[in-house]
C-alpha cells in the first residue's frame, strides 16, 4: 500500500516523496511560517486601512463584468490575486482593531491550517460508511466525555 512518503499525486503528476522525518518537519515549518507571514501581512494591511469599504454595488458589478466574462480562461494566480484584492478592499473588516460591531472571532494560524486541510482532503463528514477520520475523532471525543463522568 502506498504511503505519503513514497506516493505520487496522480492528479498533478508531482512527486510527493519525502526523504525522512527531517524533510517532513522542514516542509511543515515552511508551510506554517508561510501562513504566519501571510497572516501578519494581512493583519497589518487591515489594521492600517479602512474598516468599511468605499465601494458601490455598481462598481463591483462593473469590475466583475469586465474581468469575468468566461470567454477565455484565466490563470489561477490572476483570479486568486483579484479575489484577494476584492476581499481586502471591498468588505467590512471585522478583524480590524477599531471595529466595534458584532463580535466575530479573529483568524488564527490554527484556523487557516484547519480550513486548508479540510479543503485539501474534503472529508465526507455526513457519512460514516467511509473510513473518515473526522467522524471517528468526534466519536472518540464524545466517548471520552461520557466515560469521564
Amino acid at each position: 500500500m502506498p504511503t505519503v512518503s513514497d506516493s505520487t499525486d496522480s492528479r498533478s503528476g508531482l512527486s510527493r516523496s519525502l526523504t525522512g522525518a527531517q524533510t517532513e518537519r522542514t516542509s511543515k515549518e515552511t508551510l506554517f511560517e508561510a501562513i504566519r507571514s501571510a497572516m501578519e501581512r494581512v493583519e497589518s494591511d487591515i489594521a492600517g486601512g479602512p474598516i468599511v469599504p468605499m465601494v458601490t454595488p455598481q462598481e463591483i458589478r462593473d469590475h466583475l463584468g469586465s474581468h469575468y466574462d468566461f470567454a477565455k480562461p484565466r490563470s489561477l494566480e490572476d483570479v486568486g490575486a483579484d479575489i484577494e484584492r476584492m476581499l481586502r478592499t471591498w468588505q467590512t473588516h471585522v478583524t480590524h482593531p477599531r471595529y466595534f460591531g458584532l463580535f466575530n472571532p479573529s483568524v488564527t494560524v490554527a484556523s487557516v491550517v484547519a480550513d486548508s486541510l479540510v479543503a485539501m482532503y474534503n472529508p465526507q463528514l455526513a457519512s460514516l460508511a467511509s473510513p473518515a477520520t473526522p467522524p471517528r475523532l468526534s466519536q472518540l471525543g464524545a466517548r471520552r466525555q461520557i466515560f469521564r463522568r
